[in-house]
């Protein structure tokens, strides 16, 4: 059997990937290394990206943890409403995340992208890389079907991906 392997870009919507855990699972969280490894398979990852909220103090130990797994992580700061001091605004990722998956695709190196995110904002960015030539696999869970149809395959988490409890470095604290 011939083993067809993909120069690979992986790219990981930190904020859609919780909140797709999450809804089913509120004291769960992603294995990002676990991730990354059932990500690429057998391809050859040429870069992982993480995009993020600097919601919290712990995301310092968050971010550095997801750089030592491999990736490059860009997160944006959360606002507050002026209008409502308890309101926080969130500026969406996706926009961000196509900007640079096109540049890194324009260089020509990649023809397969692993998607972590169940957005149906990405679906644009979906297709465009479809028509490019580039297969898009969506690798996250309760991913709308609008979204599964527009990529080339879908899978979901299986529990193994998934830590639950107090977790430090990628395991669970004792």
């Amino acid at each position: 059997m011939e083993i067809n392997v993909k120069d690979l870009l992986v790219v990981v919507d930190v904020y859609s990937i919780n909140k797709a855990i999450q809804r089913d699972k509120s004291d769960t969280r992603l294995d990002y290394r676990a991730y990354l490894n059932h990500a690429k398979q057998d391809d050859i990852l040429l870069r992982a990206l993480a995009y993020g909220y600097n919601t919290r103090k712990e995301i310092v130990t968050f971010k550095d943890c997801l750089q030592r797994y491999g990736y490059q992580v860009y997160l944006r700061d959360i606002f507050q409403s002026q209008k409502n001091p308890h309101k926080i605004i969130y500026i969406p990722n996706h926009v961000r995340v196509a900007l640079d998956v096109m540049e890194i695709i324009h260089q020509g190196k990649v023809n397969k992208v692993v998607l972590g995110a169940n957005d149906p904002n990405y679906i644009d960015l979906v297709q465009h890389l479809k028509s490019k030539g580039i297969e898009v696999e969506i690798f996250c869970n309760n991913v709308p079907n609008a979204l599964r149809n527009a990529a080339s395959t879908c899978r979901d988490f299986t529990d193994e991906l998934l830590l639950t409890g107090i977790i430090v470095d990628g395991k669970k604290a004792e």
